[in-house]
């Protein structure tokens, strides 16, 4: 009875041997110090060249990863679009003949700093921004909601909304030239093959160039989209729209 007890042990000490044998043989481990260093690499080449500073703080941990002994290559890439600043996450792919096999993913924060253009002084929604009340400023961008613009612009801005001092302005705060105010009667044309009508209708807000807003004609109140392209200029894309009561 002890002999074979004995054997038993044996036989599963041998299965044991046997199945870590197979797992070294199949598997290899990288590294968090390697997979570290090619994040870090990933995201300077991200901000390689655009005069931002940045910091790279890692949330959730770094660890070893066991991948399958086939794979040929390890790649990085995030999801978002954009400049990189703010929570993100990345994303670590393992590779096979081309062929993804493994997934990985990791939060980090990245906090910008860069050169931008600060208000002043309160600009109105519709009015020129003077280029008085424009300075250029190093500040953090972490969380900064749009595009900041970086250098003082060298053509006359108008503010798309109220713009209190102290803020940085962005690429969706501005426009770069008024065509046409809320209010003010516009040709809004639509063309389709030779067939070309034009109409004359009120525009509902402020619109600068490539800028798409609502119109109103005043005998039918049917309201149109068309996108604005010249000075009190819009073309219309379809002339279904809505009726206002």
């Amino acid at each position: 009875m002890k002999s074979r007890n004995l054997q038993w042990l044996a036989v599963g000490l041998l299965l044991v041997a046997t199945s870590a044998l197979a797992a070294s043989r199949f598997t290899r481990t990288i590294s968090a110090h390697q997979l570290r260093h090619q994040l870090e690499t990933f995201v300077q080449q991200a901000f390689a060249g655009t005069g931002i500073q940045y910091q790279l703080e890692f949330i959730s941990p770094l660890t070893d990863w066991t991948v399958e002994q086939n794979v040929d290559s390890i790649a990085v890439s995030v999801a978002k679009s954009g400049t990189l600043r703010g929570n993100v996450v990345f994303h670590f792919q393992a590779y096979a003949n081309g062929r993804l096999i493994r997934r990985r993913t990791l939060s980090a924060r990245i906090r910008t700093f860069q050169p931008v253009v600060v208000l002043t002084a309160d600009v109105p929604r519709g009015n020129p921004i003077p280029p008085g009340v424009l300075t250029e400023v190093q500040k953090e961008t972490t969380f900064l909601n749009g595009e900041p613009i970086s250098t003082k612009p060298s053509q006359p801005l108008f503010a798309r909304r109220n713009l209190p001092a102290g803020k940085i302005l962005t690429a969706q705060d501005v426009r770069q030239s008024l065509l046409i105010r809320r209010g003010e009667n516009a040709t809004l044309i639509f063309r389709r093959g030779v067939i070309e009508i034009k109409l004359i209708a009120k525009a509902l807000r402020d619109a600068g160039y490539g800028e798409t807003i609502w119109f109103i004609l005043p005998d039918t109140r049917k309201r149109l989209q068309a996108t604005v392209t010249g000075d009190h200029t819009a073309v219309i894309q379809s002339l279904t729209g809505e009726i206002i009561p």
